[in-house]
């Protein structure tokens, strides 16, 4: 599935979540009386527009919070807005300041704040309703169960996950498999194959 061409359906979905990515504390809020749930991916689906809030960016060695408005667009994803504030102490925001901004690298680290594992199910009437479930982090021992046990259908959702988070993100989505889950190249190669036999992952991609 294109993210240029996403299937949307109006839904009741907030998500508020929050993360520190090494000094910055990133978060991501959608509301559901203006959102719209997107299928960015298969499975995958994110709510926007949405706000992604950004605390100690490092921009010229001073500090700045940065707010950031992402919505869908003819291209996915993307930042439709920014708003940069300097933090008390730091100096007052310049061309420069905003030449060292960059906006993608701070759109790639609240994108995956706002994604949601979605499961749509057919009703009596003909109509679909979907469940959504946060995409949770996985830890290191997590990383090694997953390794040890193959390419098990869990295994095999997280390759998916891996393998689309990277289309929705612009990075090659086999190496992102290969380093998120730490095994061969090969490895990762065959479990895509796998997880796209299982229409987990679109063949075209």
């Amino acid at each position: 599935m294109s993210i240029t061409a996403p299937m949307c359906e109006s839904v009741p979905m907030r998500i508020t979540t929050h993360r520190r990515v090494s000094d910055m504390l990133v978060s991501f809020n959608s509301d559901p009386r203006s959102a719209i749930s997107n299928e960015v991916a298969p499975g995958l689906f994110m709510a926007v527009p949405g706000v992604a809030e950004f605390e100690g960016v490092d921009l010229e060695g001073a500090l700045y919070d940065v707010e950031m408005i992402l919505d869908m667009t003819g291209e996915g994803i993307r930042p439709t807005s920014v708003k940069v504030t300097a933090q008390e102490g730091s100096p007052p925001v310049t061309g420069t300041t905003l030449r060292a901004l960059r906006v993608w690298d701070l759109a790639r680290a609240a994108i995956p704040e706002g994604l949601s594992h979605g499961v749509r199910t057919e009703q009596a009437d003909g109509s679909f309703v979907t469940q959504f479930d946060p995409v949770g982090d996985l830890s290191d021992e997590e990383v090694a169960r997953l390794r040890k046990q193959g390419p098990t259908d869990e295994t095999l959702g997280w390759v998916a996950y891996f393998y689309n988070l990277a289309g929705i993100l612009g990075l090659p989505p086999a190496k992102q498999v290969e380093v998120s889950l730490r095994v061969p190249r090969t490895t990762a190669s065959k479990w895509v194959r796998r997880a796209k036999e299982k229409g987990l992952i679109d063949g075209e991609h």
